[in-house]
């Protein structure tokens, strides 16, 4: 049985690039320049941190879904774009950019911020007196 076609980290960290691009774009279009230019640059600068940082990257690859969570956040940006152009709908759109970016940087930041991945949190035991 053949591995995974993408690792599970590399998943998440392009899911978040994907999301982060998708939030700018929909920024962009809703008028916001700020927005739609420090958002992508701010999930950019989070996945380089994630890949250079050391244990990061582990704690990704134990974090389930990542590839199911890299096709939704797919799906989620393309929706957005129909609803955008297609629909005449920019409520939708931005709330569906909304969810895809925020489905990816949650679980990742409360992960790798936590150690809830089973790593370890950095913190020396303290003992007792």
């Amino acid at each position: 049985m053949p591995g995974p076609l993408i690792p599970n980290a590399s998943a998440w960290m392009l899911a978040l690039l994907l999301g982060g691009l998708g939030a700018g774009a929909e920024a962009l279009a809703g008028g916001s320049t700020l927005v739609g230019v420090v958002l992508p640059l701010a999930c950019l600068a989070l996945g380089l941190y994630l890949h250079r940082a050391p244990g990061q990257r582990e704690k990704l690859e134990r974090l389930p879904g990542g590839a199911w969570v890299l096709a939704a956040v797919v799906v989620l940006v393309l929706a957005g774009l129909v609803a955008r152009w297609a629909m005449g709908q920019p409520a939708a759109a931005a709330l569906l950019s909304a969810v895809a970016l925020g489905g990816v940087v949650v679980p990742v930041v409360l992960t790798t911020r936590s150690g809830a991945a089973g790593g370890d949190s950095g913190e020396a035991p303290r003992g007792r007196g």
